[in-house]
């Protein structure tokens, strides 16, 4: 794993190329962007403009590096907490655990080389069905995606604690990414967040909904996913980030997704869609196609062995 990631900050350094599109309000998320400017000040957001590892990306669905990391490890992602909160924030519909239980949902394994506790999730979605989703795998958008956000305890026994120790580490944040499809029927995991958002249509209000286990949110196939690093979407787009975006995506209807775009943000009451930042140069960053084949750990030591080559030779020339 270490040099996995010693590969991916040389490979970033060596193809480092100003990333353009980082502020861009064109297109139908342009409000959506545009509302961070009036919180941020452009030299605090500077990384949005000039980061090399921004976030999110179009994941080709080839050329990929085939790995096995081992199985990720998901720890009292069965437990029921009593209550989450549903806030409405005026960019997003987040949910975070009300902290009655001691017990904290953790996940470690899977190449992340350290133990991360959840936070919170939140989504990104679109005003239709053909746009939504920030992470894109192969040029497509999804309606809807879900931010599973953990902390490195390492840093910290809390998400703002772990940001401030963690002082810009690539691996302050693991975020776990679901994409959603669209369905004829309802999905019921679903019911408890869809039913809460009807009562947090404008900004700055939020709800209580009833508990549930946090691995009824993962796709069925939770050990199969794309691997990078990356950034948070949002300003100040710092550059934190160990990205894991699910291959296999979930399932929710149109009449679902409706609620998420009933939502409302700012006094004037403007709905609240198209909530996602466009996609971010790759920079020549490495991305991690993970599966639990043997074939694929050879198969990364060769690649791995394939990048050092030319610097071995040069050194012997000279």
């Amino acid at each position: 794993m270490f040099i996995y990631y010693f590969l991916h900050t040389i490979w970033s350094i060596t193809s480092a190329v100003a990333n353009s599109s980082g502020t861009s309000s064109i297109g139908r998320n342009g409000p959506y962007w545009d509302s961070f400017r009036h919180r941020t000040s452009p030299e605090a957001a500077k990384l949005c403009t000039v980061g090399t590892r921004q976030s999110p990306i179009d994941i080709p669905r080839s050329g990929n590096i085939q790995a096995s990391f081992g199985a990720l490890t998901f720890t009292n992602y069965d437990m029921v907490p009593s209550k989450y909160t549903l806030v409405n924030n005026g960019h997003t519909a987040k949910v975070s655990p009300v902290n009655t239980n001691p017990i904290a949902p953790l996940v470690n394994g899977g190449g992340l080389g350290s133990t991360f506790q959840f936070a919170q999730f939140h989504f990104h979605w679109g005003d239709e069905s053909d746009v939504g989703s920030e992470h894109l795998i192969g040029g497509r958008a999804y309606p809807l995606e879900m931010h599973m956000v953990h902390f490195n305890t390492k840093y910290g026994s809390d998400l703002l604690g772990a940001l401030g120790k963690g002082k810009g580490a690539f691996d302050t944040l693991a975020v776990f990414g679901v994409l959603f499809v669209v369905q004829e029927s309802d999905n019921p995991v679903m019911d408890p967040i869809i039913k809460g958002l009807s009562s947090i249509k404008n900004a700055s209000t939020e709800t209580d909904i009833r508990g549930f286990p946090l691995y009824q949110l993962l796709p069925a196939n939770e050990q199969s996913y794309y691997r990078y690093m990356g950034s948070l979407t949002t300003p100040l787009c710092n550059q934190i980030v160990i990205w894991t975006v699910y291959q296999v995506p979930v399932s929710i209807s149109e009449r679902q997704l409706e609620e998420f775009r009933s939502l409302q943000y700012g006094d004037e009451s403007q709905p609240l869609v198209n909530t996602f930042r466009n996609s971010q140069p790759i920079n020549g960053r490495i991305i991690m196609e993970v599966s639990s084949s043997p074939l694929a750990q050879i198969s990364l030591s060769l690649f791995c062995f394939s990048l050092f080559l030319p610097f071995i030779l040069t050194s012997f020339r000279h």
